[in-house]
């Protein structure tokens, strides 16, 4: 690959994603044998990146949320109205993740029904 990487992130010994510093991101299923463009809409490459599972895939920057539920084939957007901006992100599977900024913020992700709500839920797209 002739490209000036800003990150690589891989969940898995054959797949995983670089962000390019022109924000072009790459996905490979091969072990980086062969890379292929992939729709990410992040507006910067240092977008905080996390895969649970393989499956629920998830970029941070600012206050938005990338996420993909197709295994990181491609991303969509949304506004992420946390209180400071993620320093961090990590989804240790498909139903649990966390991010961490300052001033102590600590926000968790987990799988609930539907018609689940809490006050101060930050309400997140649907994953199987």
């Amino acid at each position: 690959m002739k490209a000036d990487p800003q990150q690589i992130y891989f969940w898995d010994e054959k797949t995983g994603l670089v962000v390019l510093r022109d924000k072009k991101t790459l996905m490979t299923t091969d072990g980086g044998e062969s890379w292929k463009g992939i729709i990410a809409p992040w507006p910067d490459p240092r977008v905080h990146l996390a895969m649970g599972g393989g499956k629920f895939g998830v970029g941070l920057y600012y206050r938005a949320a990338y996420y993909s539920t197709n295994g990181g084939r491609s991303f969509s957007s949304r506004p992420f109205p946390v209180p400071a901006v993620p320093e961090e992100v990590t989804f240790p599977d498909a139903q649990h993740g966390y991010t961490v900024g300052p001033h102590g913020m600590i926000y968790r992700y987990v799988i609930v029904p539907i018609e689940y709500k809490v006050p101060g839920m930050i309400e997140a797209p649907a994953a199987e």
